[in-house]
């Protein structure tokens, strides 16, 4: 029974994992405000209480040309930005 339930497992496992897509960046993304001011943390820790600029911030992909979230990169298999790139 329980060899059952662990083959079960394991084949869902490989059928969810391969049904998705590798988490492609979407065309033109761009944090919003909100999420800008969450990654940086409080104004009184700016001098002079000026933001940096967003292509400070975030790495920009000139191929795509968009911004790429943290730990995204360039396949250029899929000649898309990949988050958490595998392969």
């Amino acid at each position: 029974v329980l060899f059952v339930l662990e083959v079960a497992l394991l084949l869902w496992s490989y059928l969810a994992t391969g049904r998705r897509g590798p988490g492609l960046v979407p065309r033109g993304w761009a944090p919003t405000r909100r999420e800008i001011r969450e990654r940086l943390g409080p104004k009184e820790d700016f001098p002079l209480a000026v933001e940096p600029p967003l292509k400070d911030l975030l790495q920009f992909c000139e191929i795509c040309n968009g911004f790429k979230p943290p730990r995204a990169h360039h396949c250029k298999e899929c000649g898309r930005c990949v988050h958490m790139m595998d392969h």
